[in-house]
């Protein structure tokens, strides 16, 4: 499923991700849950020269030139991802 863009003041993307975990797998009535994938861009980028040197706390991806944050989120609740985010 193709990143969304959420309606709020960010510029945060998402998409749902189809996955099943090995543990819940083999239960035939189990638990159901979603898992979302959550991208915002960072608000600033890089010093110029000091691209390789940026250390975050938290995870990071590059992709077309530009440094995402990256998140994940688990639930079994079943709203639209931009009311879940």
């Amino acid at each position: 499923m193709p990143a969304r863009p959420s309606g709020g003041r960010t510029k945060r993307e998402w998409a749902e991700v189809r996955f099943i975990p090995h543990g819940i797998s083999h239960e035939k009535h189990g638990r159901e849950y979603r898992y979302l994938a959550i991208r915002e861009p960072l608000r600033q980028p890089a010093l110029p020269g000091m691209e390789n040197q940026l250390k975050l706390p938290l995870p990071t991806m590059d992709f077309e030139g530009e440094t995402y944050k990256v998140r994940a989120l688990v639930t079994n609740i079943y709203w639209e991802g931009d009311a879940l985010i």
